[in-house]
C-alpha cells in the first residue's frame, strides 16, 4: 500500500468532519498514481479506522483509501499531520524533540506518557537526526516539504513506503 498525503494551508481543528470536507471537495481523477504515475485512474475504494492520541483526547478517523485502476494497488489518503504508522500527531512529534523538560510537557498534555516520550526521540535519533542534519533542516513549518523534497516520505517515518505529496489549494472549510 501507497499513500497520498495532502498538504493544504489551514489551522482548523483536526476532525473527522475536517478530514470528510477535505477528502470530498478532490477530485482524484486530478492526481496521480504514487506507485504507477498513470493520471485519471484514482477512485475512492474503502475506509479503515485510525486513531490519534492528542494531548487531551483520542480520536478516530476513518481514512479514505483509493484505488488506481490501472496497476490495482490501493493508497491510503492522510493529511499534512497524520505520521503513517503512528497515533502522535506530527506537531505533537515535532514539540516532543524539541521539548526539553519532560516532566512539565507531560503535566501540560496528559494523554502522553513518558514511554511515548522516549519512544519519539529514539526514533529521532535513529532515523532522522542525521538526514536532517546532512541537509540544514531546521525543525520548523518548512519540515514537511522538505522531507518529502529529499526523502520522499513524510517526517518521522520510518517505514519506506511510497508516499506522494500532494498540494490542495481549493479546499474550502464552510
Amino acid at each position: 500500500m501507497c499513500m497520498i498525503t495532502l498538504y493544504y494551508e489551514n489551522d482548523n481543528i483536526f476532525n473527522q468532519d475536517t478530514y470528510d470536507k477535505i477528502i470530498n471537495q478532490l477530485d482524484f481523477l486530478t492526481f496521480k498514481c504514487p506507485e504507477c504515475s498513470h493520471s485519471g485512474c484514482l477512485i475512492k475504494h474503502a475506509r479503515y479506522s485510525r486513531s490519534f492520541r492528542l494531548s487531551n483526547s483520542v480520536i478516530t478517523v476513518n481514512i479514505v483509501r483509493v484505488l488506481c485502476k490501472e496497476c490495482g494497488k490501493t493508497h491510503a489518503v492522510l493529511l499534512y499531520g497524520f505520521v503513517p504508522y503512528s497515533q502522535i500527531l506530527l506537531n505533537d512529534q515535532i514539540e516532543i524533540i524539541k521539548s526539553d523538560n519532560d516532566e512539565k510537557y507531560l503535566s501540560d498534555n496528559p494523554n502522553f506518557d513518558m514511554s511515548d516520550l522516549k519512544h519519539i526521540r529514539k526514533q529521532f535519533n535513529l532515523y532522522w537526526k542525521q538526514r536532517l542534519l546532512s541537509h540544514s533542516i531546521p525543525l520548523d513549518q518548512s519540515l514537511l516539504i522538505t522531507c518529502f523534497k529529499f526523502f520522499s516520505r513524510q517526517f518521522m517515518q520510518i517505514k519506506t513506503t511510497i508516499n506522494s505529496l500532494q498540494h490542495v489549494t481549493h479546499i474550502r472549510f464552510f
